[in-house]
């Protein structure tokens, strides 16, 4: 006899993702919070291979990329084998590292030093 099994899983909620903005050129590693995570997941960033996702229980999981290369939005999705499992389009921003001069470059120990930063 043949036999056919379904699987129902409701849909995942994101609420938020910390961070939700971040450094090129830095690993990237990031902790959504949301509603019916279940284990089997992984997230995918653009058009970057999928990473199994850590998922620590069903509000709250973890995912680790490789560096970013380029600035600019990207979008984040939650899969399910080759399914995304959301409802709702989520993007992480990433910024370009800017190293910014600031004088003086120390301090007292105790506190109360004015820093002054210049960017450009």
């Amino acid at each position: 006899t043949n036999s056919l099994s379904y699987s129902y899983f409701p849909a995942i909620d994101v609420i938020d993702i910390f961070p939700s903005s971040l450094t090129v050129g830095v690993d990237v590693s990031i902790r959504i919070s949301g509603v019916n995570f279940f284990d089997s997941l992984f997230c995918q960033l653009g058009q970057l291979s999928k990473a199994k996702a850590i998922v620590i229980d069903d509000k709250t999981m973890h995912c680790m990329f490789p560096p970013m290369t380029e600035p600019g939005n990207v979008k984040l999705d939650i899969l399910w084998g080759e399914t995304s499992m959301l409802e709702n389009t989520h993007y992480l921003i990433f910024y370009n590292a800017v190293e910014s001069p600031a004088f003086p470059s120390f301090g007292s120990i105790r506190g109360g030093t004015t820093i002054k930063v210049e960017t450009a």
